[in-house]
């Protein structure tokens, strides 16, 4: 399961850096290394609410320039209200998101992140085949809330991770294996452990 701590989700080295990168990025003509990668990954970006901290992935929120067709994205705006526009016809994309809670969240370096691949999870990610899914992400969040906070779930987390890759490995090979893993094993048990997440932070809450 992919961890889902801060240090997975990066701002280029933190917000400053992060907000450099932004004005850099909104310079005419900026050709610095970081500013090229930002703009190449913005696709990976997401937004996390300031309310209940779901992360919202711009790869289920961009779908191409609704004016041109253009997926050629650019950060418009300021760091403290960033845009995503279309690189080709500047139309605006996405300028804030509206979470499952209500709350709208504006684009600024407090609410954008960029994940980093690192402790995926094998199974999930394998259905799934993009490590940063929905569901690969909700998985990642009940290992380190839910799981990792007792023995038994230690040991669980230890055991998936010496069974998980091989059989990760034929469902990457096949689009069939895919589809049945995602309905029959991953977005059901990402149901479940969204559930459970919710339960946890309820007791935890109340236990203060």
């Amino acid at each position: 399961m992919a961890e889902n701590k801060k240090t997975e989700w990066t701002q280029f080295g933190g917000q400053h850096m992060f907000a450099e990168s932004m004005r850099q990025a909104m310079s005419n003509g900026a050709q610095l290394d970081s500013t090229i990668k930002l703009i190449q990954n913005i696709p990976t970006f997401a937004v996390k609410c300031l309310k209940c901290e779901k992360y919202h992935l711009f790869s289920n929120l961009l779908k191409g320039c609704k004016n041109c067709s253009s997926t050629d994205y650019r950060i418009g705006g300021m760091p403290t209200q960033i845009s995503i526009v279309c690189g080709r016809c500047g139309t605006e994309l996405l300028g804030s998101v509206k979470c499952d809670c209500g709350c709208v969240n504006p684009l600024n370096v407090d609410t954008m992140n960029q994940p980093k691949k690192a402790g995926m999870c094998f199974v999930a990610t394998a259905a799934c085949g993009d490590p940063f899914a929905p569901e690969v992400i909700t998985l990642s969040a009940f290992r380190d809330e839910v799981l990792l906070r007792s023995r038994m779930g230690r040991l669980f987390v230890r055991l998936y991770y010496a069974v998980s890759p091989p059989i990760a490995a034929v469902i990457s090979r096949s689009k069939v294996l895919q589809c049945i893993a995602m309905a029959v094993l991953v977005q059901p048990v990402a149901r479940v452990a969204t559930g459970l997440r919710l339960r946890n932070r309820g007791v935890r809450a109340r236990g203060r």
